[in-house]
Parts: C-alpha cells; sequence; structure tokens
C-alpha cells in the first residue's frame, strides 16, 4: 500500500513539474518597430500628419522630428503616431524615435504660408521701400514728398523730404539713392546719413525703381524711354536696353543680371506681364510669364529667388509671388493687397510690401509685412 501511494505521489508530482514548464519558458521580445508610411507628404504649418507602422510606444515614450524639429505627437498606439508638424519646420525627413532607436518615416515637403500684418498705414500715396541693416524701413511717400522711417514695431517717424522721390535703395555705407520723378527732375538724387541731398545724375522722362550692383553702379526703368538705365557713381547714363512696355520694378543680382518688371505690349490685358532677364553679356530673355495685367515691384532673396508685386483687373486685386532662377513662378498669399508696388526682404525672409491706396479715390496707403509660419 505504500508503495502504491509512493507510486502515486511521484506519478502526481511530475504531472504538476511537467505541466507548469510551459510557465517558465523565456517570455518573446516584443516585435521591432517598423515605419511603413507618412501622410500627407506635405502641407503647412500645424498639418496633422498620420505616421503608420508596427511597435510604436506612447505619445510621451516616443518622439517625432520634421526635418530635425521635434513634433508634438496627439495621438499614439502601437501601429499609428499623428504628429502635428511644428512651425518653419522645412522640407526634410521625418523621424521617428521609439525606445531609444531611430527610423526614418519619408520626406514630408514644408509649405510655406505667410501672414500678413499692416505694419504702417495713413501713408499718403506709399510708392517703394528699403531696409537697413537693423530692420528698419525706409518708404517714399509721394502724396506728400517725404522719406519716413518705419521700425520694426511700427513706429513712424519722418527721415527727410525729397521732392517727387519714387524709387529708394540704400548702399553699404547708409547712403539713399533716390530716383525723382520729371516735373521736379528727373534726377538721380543721393541722400547722405547726415541728411545732404546731392544730385548724381539727370536722366530723361519718368523713373521708377532703383537698385544697385556691387560696384555701386545705379539700376532704374525708365517708363517713358521704355529701357532700363545705368547710372556710374561719377553719373554717367547708359541705356541698358529698350524696348521694355512700362517697364516699373528692377533688380540686380550678384553676378550683375538684371530682372525687369514689364509688360510685352503697350495693352493691358490679362496675358501681358512678364519678367525679362538680362544676362551680364546683355542678352535679354523672358524669365517668366506673369499672365495678369501687370507688376510694379522686384527683390532678390539670398537663393536667386524673385519676389515680384502682381496686380490683376484693378489695383484692389493684388498679391505676391515668388519666381525662382528656373521660371517657376508661385503665388505667396490669398489675401488680396490693395495696389501694391514696391517690396523688400529682410534677414528672416519677412517680406514688406507698400499699398499705394487703400481703394479707389482714397490715396492714403500702408506698409503691410508678411511673415513665415
Amino acid at each position: 500500500m505504500r508503495k502504491l501511494a509512493f507510486v502515486l505521489t511521484v506519478s502526481i508530482s511530475v504531472f504538476i513539474l511537467s505541466g507548469c514548464q510551459k510557465y517558465w519558458l523565456p517570455i518573446p521580445p516584443p516585435s521591432p518597430t517598423h515605419v511603413f508610411s507618412l501622410s500627407p507628404s506635405h502641407g503647412p504649418d500645424s498639418t496633422l500628419v498620420s505616421i503608420s507602422g508596427i511597435s510604436f510606444s506612447s505619445a510621451t515614450g516616443d518622439s517625432v522630428y520634421f526635418n530635425g524639429r521635434p513634433a508634438v505627437i496627439v495621438s499614439a498606439s502601437d501601429t499609428l503616431l499623428i504628429a502635428r508638424v511644428p512651425t518653419l519646420a522645412g522640407t526634410g525627413e521625418v523621424t521617428v524615435t521609439v525606445n531609444g532607436k531611430t527610423h526614418s518615416a519619408g520626406t514630408f515637403g514644408y509649405d510655406t504660408t505667410y501672414r500678413v500684418t499692416t505694419l504702417a498705414g495713413n501713408l499718403e500715396a506709399p510708392y517703394y521701400l528699403t531696409l537697413d541693416s537693423t530692420g528698419d524701413v525706409y518708404v517714399t511717400t509721394y502724396g506728400d514728398f517725404l522719406i519716413h522711417k518705419i521700425s520694426p514695431l511700427g513706429v513712424v517717424t519722418r527721415y527727410d523730404s525729397v521732392a517727387a522721390a519714387m524709387g529708394i535703395v540704400q548702399d553699404p555705407t547708409g547712403n539713399f539713392f533716390l530716383s525723382v520723378l520729371s516735373g521736379y527732375g528727373p534726377f538721380i538724387e543721393k541722400l547722405t546719413p547726415a541728411g545732404v541731398v546731392d544730385t548724381i545724375a539727370r536722366d530723361s522722362a519718368s523713373l521708377m525703381q532703383v537698385a544697385l550692383d556691387k560696384s555701386g553702379n545705379i539700376y532704374t526703368t525708365n517708363d517713358a524711354t521704355s529701357s532700363v538705365d545705368k547710372i556710374t557713381p561719377s553719373g554717367i547714363v547708359t541705356k541698358i536696353d529698350t524696348g521694355f512696355y512700362h517697364p516699373s520694378g528692377v533688380a540686380v543680382a550678384a553676378d550683375g543680371t538684371i530682372y525687369v518688371a514689364h509688360y510685352t505690349t503697350p495693352a493691358y490685358t490679362n496675358t501681358n506681364g512678364v519678367i525679362s532677364k538680362i544676362s551680364p553679356s546683355g542678352q535679354v530673355s523672358i524669365l517668366a510669364k506673369i499672365n495678369y495685367d501687370g507688376q510694379n515691384g522686384i527683390t532678390l532673396d539670398a537663393n536667386g529667388n524673385l519676389y515680384v508685386t502682381i496686380f490683376d483687373q484693378g489695383p484692389a486685386n493684388g498679391w505676391v509671388s515668388r519666381i525662382t532662377p528656373d521660371g517657376k513662378l508661385t503665388k505667396l498669399v490669398s489675401a488680396n493687397l490693395f495696389d501694391p508696388c514696391g517690396i523688400a526682404l529682410d534677414k528672416s525672409g519677412a517680406i514688406y510690401v507698400t499699398e499705394v491706396n487703400n481703394g479707389p479715390g482714397n490715396p492714403i496707403g500702408s506698409v503691410v509685412r508678411m511673415t513665415m509660419h
């Protein structure tokens, strides 16, 4: 009997031990993280982007970066992360970090948008403008023959008075060069930081925007003679090229290439406006067709992109467009600007534009600032 009990006890123990063996097996490691896709693949600031994969963690345990900038994860599961695109992230790689390991989710194209605010109002017919190295704006107002200085905070002060000044540009030493219209000119004038005004050259007819090259030569558009005029520091005037109907804006690149905003014919049509390029050797070509009523001012950024003020079907319907070096045209803002004319950029990439008036029969205009976000 004792032998039977012993056998039963051993058998039961073996059975119990064999039954418990499955609980002693090691727990398998979690599946490795994989990232499959992101959607959408481009968008502006604060776009919600879905990143699909497996073995994600939690909103606090995972990290997502857009072009090196940290993003806020608004929700997380084992197979899906939703992240908000950070402001001014730029185009670049999206990465996901889980448990200390970083994985690529692909490339996200950042669509830069602009917020338009009024920097200064109550200006009498502001036309062209320029910026100094500290971010102060200087604008010519044809309605009262003044040059106004506007601080980055929008404080407006009277800087000087030059009758009928239109175009304005500043050189690295702080001197301003101005184009003065017929009736009071037409002159190219120099305004020193001490307030001394000197006439550099007498040109002809109706002068508009002015620009400088790295040698100190001045370029201006001459609406009446349909030309781009070059004025040397010693005051010698040369017509670079003619045949530009109603030339208005002019900009000069570091390599000496000249860009001109003008029409192709004297008629005002919505397929007329163009931006022409004059090479350093003097060859003229069309960089881009605006295909709207016209354009007034242009400026260049450090990457060779042009920024142009454009109007269509009347001055109240205007905006700013960017033109890449290969001629691609992109409209930057959907909000209409009233009669946009002068344009300039600051070091951060913000765009400053004059609105010559605030509506038909209203000669009071403003300077607006377009900031990226």
